[in-house]
């Protein structure tokens, strides 16, 4: 009986031992170029393949920058497993490489490592040559690069100093076109001409059309008085000089006093024409009948006793042949009387 065991237990380990060698036949390993010649600075494909029973464990070799003297690893890619059938499984590795030296090169196969029966074995690929060329010259051309540069995408961070800059020198161009322009506007705000028609003349022409028009007579009492302050201050602009269209009612009795002006009469009876007037065009006051025709008559009187008397050629011819006391009247004289006549007829 004893002996029956031992030839049992023999057997066995035959079996086993079958089987191992059976297994370890089983695992293929390959390795390969994608081409075996290449230009100097070319990029090709070194592919480690390897094909195990999926039961085993087996390390891909480790590689580090360089797969051998003067040939560089530029990329690796991951292991890829392919399962071939229930117990077999196909492992694959490619690396790209390259080479800046012209030669003849002999790449030694790779190790591969196994633990089988608790005993650690190297296997070793086949070994591969690559030739690496240079670049053939040829004297008759001109010299060119042998890779063409790569032309990289223009990204908005380059371009957005250059926008910058064209915006500031834009808001620069604008600020001083604006500058030059306001500046002229003023000067030319600033610029006062005389009529050739005096101001008097003008300003009696246009009261007498807002006398026709009888705008406060159809409810039009703001348009009236706008008229009316309109006329008044184009009149003292004309024959005071003063700049009465951009000024307040203060503002322009102010002025009108730095000019000398002291009749305090004719003061009166303008500051209360412009006094109602801005009542009627911003407080929304509606002046009696009585307080439009005075407006209306002490514009007319302030027009006339303030003008500038400018004789003409017919009366200073007719004024020579009358007597000296009548040419020796004044100029003062003349304007009251005026304005009496004046007076007088829009009371009748």
């Amino acid at each position: 009986m004893k002996k029956i065991g031992q030839y049992i237990l023999l057997s066995f380990l035959l079996i086993t031992l079958t089987c191992t060698n059976s297994k370890s036949q089983d695992i293929m390993i390959s390795t390969s170029l994608s081409a075996d010649t290449i230009l100097i600075g070319d990029q090709m494909r070194y592919s480690l393949k390897l094909k195990q029973p999926s039961n085993l464990t087996i390390i891909f070799p480790q590689f580090t920058d360089t797969l051998v003297n003067n040939i560089e690893i530029l990329e690796k890619s991951e292991i890829d497993t392919l399962i071939v059938d229930e117990e077999y499984l196909l492992l694959q590795q490619d690396l790209l490489i390259t080479c800046f030296d012209s030669g003849y090169y002999k790449i030694p196969g790779s190790k591969f490592t196994t633990n089988t029966a608790n005993l650690i074995k190297e296997l070793i690929s086949e070994e591969v040559y690559l030739q690496v060329l240079t670049m053939p010259l040829d004297t008759n051309q001109a010299i060119f690069d042998i890779k063409l540069p790569y032309g990289a995408p223009v990204q908005f961070i380059e371009v957005l100093p250059y926008i910058l800059g064209l915006l500031i020198l834009a808001a620069i161009l604008f600020a001083v076109f604006w500058f030059i322009r306001k500046r002229k506007r003023k000067k030319q705000i600033g610029v006062r001409f005389k009529p050739l028609v005096p101001p008097h003349i003008t300003a009696l022409q246009e009261l007498d059309k807002v006398k026709e028009e009888r705008l406060w007579q159809n409810n039009r009492e703001k348009e009236y008085y706008s008229r009316l302050t309109e006329i008044l201050r184009i009149y003292l602009e004309g024959r005071y000089e003063i700049y009465a269209m951009e000024q307040t009612s203060d503002e322009i009795l102010n002025s009108l006093r730095k000019t000398a002006f002291n009749d305090n009469r004719l003061f009166d009876k303008l500051r209360s024409t412009l006094t109602i007037s801005d009542l009627a065009k911003f407080a929304k006051l509606k002046p009696s009948p009585n307080e439009n025709e005075a407006c209306l008559l002490d514009a007319y009187i302030f027009v006339n006793d303030t003008k500038i008397s400018i004789p003409d050629p017919v009366e200073i011819d007719e004024a020579g042949k009358q007597d000296p006391e009548t040419n020796s009247k004044s100029e003062e004289d003349k304007s009251k009387e005026l304005s009496i006549e004046k007076t007088n007829q829009e009371v009748k």
